[in-house]
């Protein structure tokens, strides 16, 4: 499955219940499917999502934008077309991302 992905978005933040929020907003303004949610350990929380290249994209720029309403500071990034490395570092960092599965 992962050959087949377009995209992956990674959204790093420091509050789970404004994560949850922001993927909820992220949904509803862009075509992608939420894959991981999860506190990762020092106070960070870690959400993965995946779609075509420009709605991760939107997607991004939503939880960017959003995270300002919660006064959360997140850290966002894109990977389009994901090469083995990346998983290599999501698995190396106990990260499961399983995208045969939405959340």
């Amino acid at each position: 499955m992962a050959s087949q992905v377009r995209a992956i978005g990674v959204i790093e933040g420091r509050l789970l219940l404004p994560l949850i929020n922001i993927s909820n907003a992220m949904r509803k303004v862009a075509d992608v499917s939420l894959h991981h949610l999860q506190p990762i350990g020092g106070g960070i929380t870690l959400a993965v999502i995946s779609g075509e290249v420009g709605a991760v994209r939107v997607a991004l720029e939503t939880a960017d934008a959003a995270a300002v309403e919660y006064e959360d500071s997140t850290r966002t990034q894109v990977f389009a077309h994901p090469g083995p490395e990346v998983w290599e570092l999501f698995e190396n960092l106990g990260v499961n991302v399983d995208l045969t599965q939405s959340l």
